[in-house]
């Protein structure tokens, strides 16, 4: 959240001055100005999320597998089971 909201604030506001001129208003102003502005901070935050997520794998297959009844089981253990014991690859890609 913070780096959207850092994002947010490097917009410089001449941007959105010289769009309002041109007679851009609401969606206009996000879809041209505020979401390719955003996207490098965005798929940054994505990323560091990505590996976050991934870290969490190693953690409950060492301690649980899963634990009782699924308790502690995350998406990426669902989708290591589904595609090497299942040996199902197409579903687990989807997943």
């Amino acid at each position: 959240m913070l780096m959207l909201l850092a994002g947010l604030r490097n917009i410089p506001a001449e941007l959105y001055e010289a769009a309002a001129l041109d007679g851009a208003r609401g969606f206009t102003l996000f879809r041209a100005i505020t979401w390719p502005a955003l996207k490098p901070g965005l798929g940054t935050a994505l990323l560091i999320q990505l590996i976050a997520s991934l870290k969490v794998f190693g953690q409950t297959y060492i301690l649980t597998s899963g634990g009782p009844y699924n308790t502690s089981r995350v998406t990426l253990h669902y989708m290591y089971e589904t595609a090497f014991t299942q040996s199902d690859a197409g579903y687990a890609a989807a997943v």
